[in-house]
């Protein structure tokens, strides 16, 4: 209900992605439809009239060229997952993923991002599943060496449940990293099919196990060569194409007062 008031009150509602816009507005619709009475027509309609989508800018970097290497113990391909350490962000499906891997390919994972006082137990399971086959573990406290590991990884991975524009896999793939991430939530915008595992239908249903299979699958793919993907190209998210719509929409708010 605050969240409602204050889009009420606003002159514009700008939101990070088109899911978020659209999880928003039908989040609204369903609140209002279980209100009782009192509530004003059309009031989802006038949300959607002044809310458009902007997303949040990403660090200017040199577009990367990286491609994926074959399977090679000399050479191993590196993922990084890359989020808060918490529920939403799917430690269960990133656990279910590693075990569905086979322990013998030869990968090396850097599990980073902010832990918490409570963390998930999948966590402990986690570092166990890959002895041996860790890079980094924990928060980087300095940001140079965090978009170093990003810059030096192949693939970048999200196993999220809520993500409202995906801005940890975002920076990574502007560093080059190739994104594999759930086909749900903001990622079919920024990213193609090829890119995405499991179904839409398998995400709602938080199907672990048919998405940890899916993505598996796909990281075999990747290391054997059979699907060879490049770097995305992010520019279009990156500060400086994104200044000017930033500039417009705040001297459209300012002329409006």
């Amino acid at each position: 209900m605050v969240t409602l008031y204050g889009a009420l009150a606003a002159d514009h509602l700008v939101f990070n992605s088109h899911w978020n816009r659209q999880s928003f507005l039908a989040g609204v619709a369903e609140l209002l439809h279980k209100m009782p009475d009192q509530v004003p027509a059309g009031l989802v309609a006038r949300l959607e009239a002044k809310a458009c989508v902007v997303p949040v800018p990403l660090q200017a970097a040199e577009h990367q060229l990286k491609t994926l290497p074959p399977f090679s113990p000399e050479q191993p391909l590196e993922i990084v997952w890359n989020h808060r350490w918490e529920f939403d962000k799917g430690p269960d499906l990133l656990l279910a993923l590693i075990e569905a891997i086979p322990a013998d390919l030869p990968l090396r994972w850097h599990i980073v991002g902010q832990g918490f006082r409570s963390q998930p137990v999948e966590f402990a399971a986690i570092k166990q599943q890959l002895a041996g086959r860790l890079g980094s573990w924990g928060f980087c406290v300095d940001e140079e060496a965090y978009r170093g590991i990003l810059a030096q990884s192949h693939i970048v991975l999200s196993t999220a449940w809520h993500d409202f524009q995906g801005l940890a896999v975002l920076e990574a793939a502007s560093l080059g990293a190739v994104p594999l991430v759930p086909n749900g939530l903001a990622y079919p915008e920024w990213f193609s099919a090829h890119y995405c595992y499991g179904s839409r239908e398998d995400f709602l249903r938080r199907d672990k196990a048919a998405l940890a299979a899916s993505a598996a699958v796909q990281i075999v793919a990747y290391g054997e060569g059979r699907q060879a993907l490049k770097p995305v190209d992010t520019r279009c998210l990156q500060w400086p194409q994104l200044k000017p719509v930033y500039v417009q929409l705040l001297n459209a708010l300012s002329q409006s007062h």
